[in-house]
């Protein structure tokens, strides 16, 4: 085989392409690691979802969101990409993951307008995406607090097993700081 310029380009992509995928593979374990040694009742989601067919997002196929472990959740992506460094699949198997959790901080005497939801999408480009917005009582959204894609895990891990009552502080201290204002997730 002759080493042309075209095909040492290609080769360089595949590598380039190989070695982020080993990377957020790495990415995906440590948070796998992570959340499998919290408690079995903690109160966050983790999902895993098919690229977007016919203007549908799914669930990837086997895995019982009410049920499956949240290492199978995680494992469900890692091999996924695994199989891409391979060359096994011709396409991407899933679009993105979310980890979230809901906030139910508008009851009792919080003085919040509504409640909260945190979540970090990760998506198999490697790119992240982290909120916590504000929602009113209808659950319309009001504004979000942190907006980026720079979050370490162990910020993550702060805000994803906080109770209410700590969210609702967080939210009240965040609105008299800065009011309303949307900030980058990198000053976590």
């Amino acid at each position: 085989m002759k080493l042309t310029e075209a095909k040492l380009k290609q080769l360089i992509v595949e590598q380039m392409n190989d070695f982020q995928l080993g990377q957020l593979i790495e990415y995906l374990e440590e948070l796998q690691q992570t959340f499998s040694s919290l408690p079995e009742n903690a109160q966050f989601e983790i999902d895993v979802y098919l690229r977007k067919e016919n203007g549908i997002i799914s669930n990837i196929k086997g895995l019982d969101y009410l049920r499956s472990p949240l290492q199978d959740r995680f494992q469900a992506a890692i091999d996924s990409l695994a199989r891409e460094i391979e060359g096994t699949p011709v396409a991407p198997e899933w679009h993105f993951i979310t980890i979230n959790r809901w906030y139910t901080v508008s009851l009792g005497e919080s003085g919040m307008p509504g409640d909260i939801d945190s979540e970090l999408k990760i998506y198999r480009d490697g790119s992240k995406r982290f909120a916590i917005t504000q929602f009113d009582r209808e659950e319309n959204e009001l504004f979000n607090y942190y907006e980026g894609n720079d979050i370490s895990t162990s910020g993550l891990i702060d805000f994803m097993t906080s109770d209410e009552e700590n969210m609702a502080d967080f939210a009240k201290d965040h609105i008299n700081t800065h009011g309303e204002a949307t900030l980058d997730s990198s000053t976590l």
